[in-house]
């Protein structure tokens, strides 16, 4: 059983592949989706790395950018967290 700490983790890491997948599939570059969402580009990429935990407006603003629901950024199959 995975403790908080590692499902935390876990769910960064999702949350950062979901925005780079999405970003790439929209021909979005970071250093574009940096200036639109108005995050610093080093920051954005932490997050997509799954590194940093990323702040809910942040959270809310890349997801309007990239046209999906917050819940298919926070979407991830729960057993893996198990």
């Amino acid at each position: 059983m995975k403790n908080h700490t590692d499902e935390l983790r876990s769910l960064r890491k999702h949350i950062g592949n979901t925005i780079h997948h999405k970003r790439i599939e929209k021909g979005m570059t970071l250093r574009k989706l940096s200036r639109l969402a108005n995050i610093n580009m080093e920051k954005l990429d932490q997050y997509e790395m799954g590194k940093n935990q990323i702040k809910l407006e942040d959270l809310f603003m890349i997801a309007h950018l990239l046209e999906i629901r917050i819940e298919h950024l926070l979407a991830q199959d729960r057993c893996s967290l198990q």
